[in-house]
């Protein structure tokens, strides 16, 4: 099911998307690539690989509704999303994946990808309890456990 979501979404987008729903197929292009590193087949946790066919249902789900809700409102929970993602990439790049707060960054990792089903496809519903606050409160976790509390990180 994985592969065959992946192709499928792959295609929509190879087909091309109107110009004011630019944002949203590079941000599904970057999603895919976070889904989808060198090795994701082996390496993701099984926990995680079985939400792979609802991340994937939650990104069709978001190119069939940016028809309804138009693409501004898209924008908007893409910005929320990209401003998570921001500070899991200055977290990664400061080691957080290889640290003893492994666990915690990837707890925020695939939080994210829950957030992203809540922001684009609400009604597919999370496997885990997701929101601003408690993304808030796991990144705060996760800066304490790298002893930079307080960090712009």
């Amino acid at each position: 099911r994985v592969f065959a979501g992946l192709s499928k979404t792959k295609a929509r987008l190879a087909e091309g998307l109107p110009e004011p729903w630019r944002h949203a197929g590079a941000d599904i292009e970057q999603q895919i690539r976070l889904l989808t590193p060198d090795g994701w087949e082996l390496s993701v946790p099984t926990r995680w690989l079985r939400c792979y066919p609802r991340y994937l249902n939650a990104i069709e789900t978001r190119l069939a509704r940016l028809r309804s809700v138009g693409p501004a409102r898209d924008l908007v929970a893409t910005r929320e999303v990209y401003a998570w993602l921001e500070r899991l990439v200055s977290l990664a790049r400061h080691g957080a994946e290889r640290s003893e707060a492994h666990d915690d960054f990837e707890t925020l990792r695939w939080m994210l990808e829950e957030y992203r089903v809540s922001k684009f496809a609400q009604e597919l519903g999370t496997s885990v309890k997701v929101s601003e606050k408690s993304m808030a409160e796991q990144h705060d976790r996760l800066l304490a456990r790298l002893g930079t509390a307080g960090a712009s990180a």
